[in-house]
């Protein structure tokens, strides 16, 4: 098995106090994007690179009720992408990650993350949760959508790059709202896109 890298807003810190991880929440301090150009770190592109990584059958309605439970709901439907060579790998890595801090950003929103060997691209899956699933999140708030991201190790500026153009999609509240009421993965996928 390859060699595991997790990125953690707080990952320097390890198991950080709560108020240090809302300081390092994308969705409460500005991260270094341009909202005008549609740039983020520096780099030119578009806003919507990200939703070329989202296939209709990667977006699915949780049954989960649990943080754990969604986790590996994701990672299973991840694991049917053929960029992912190794589940189990996979699932360490995004439990190990959610443990350093959790990925519930605030609003509603999850985006458990991680970069492994074994993914050979980026890949996305979004999971919605009607009832709402206890996150730990930031704004103490249950999420109602997840992102969740797998990348190759070595893509850092990337990786990055995905992170932050999820987390200001989904900031638009219509969108959020959009997604909530979306009967069909494609209904899913349009409201990103909008």
């Amino acid at each position: 098995m390859g060699q595991v890298q997790v990125l953690a807003g707080g990952e320097h810190l390890g198991k950080s106090h709560r108020g240090v991880q809302k300081l390092r929440s994308p969705l409460v301090r500005p991260l270094p994007w341009s909202p005008d150009r549609q740039t983020i770190g520096g780099s030119e592109g578009k806003m919507s690179e990200w939703l070329d990584l989202i296939s209709p059958e990667r977006v699915v309605w949780l049954s989960s009720d649990t943080k754990e439970g969604v986790l590996r709901e994701l990672v299973d439907v991840l694991s049917t992408a053929p960029q992912v060579q190794d589940r189990e790998a996979l699932l360490k890595a995004i439990l190990e990650r959610e443990g350093i801090m959790s990925t519930g950003v605030g609003l509603g929103i999850a985006v458990p993350h991680a970069k492994i060997d074994s993914v050979s691209d980026f890949v996305v899956a979004i999971g919605i949760s009607r009832q709402g699933v206890d996150f730990d999140a930031l704004d103490d708030r249950p999420v109602h959508i997840v992102v969740m991201i797998a990348g190759p190790a070595g893509q850092q500026d990337r990786y990055i790059r995905i992170l932050a153009r999820v987390v200001l999609t989904l900031k638009d509240p219509k969108v959020r709202e959009t997604i909530l009421k979306a009967q069909t993965p494609q209904e899913v996928i349009q409201a990103l896109s909008s």
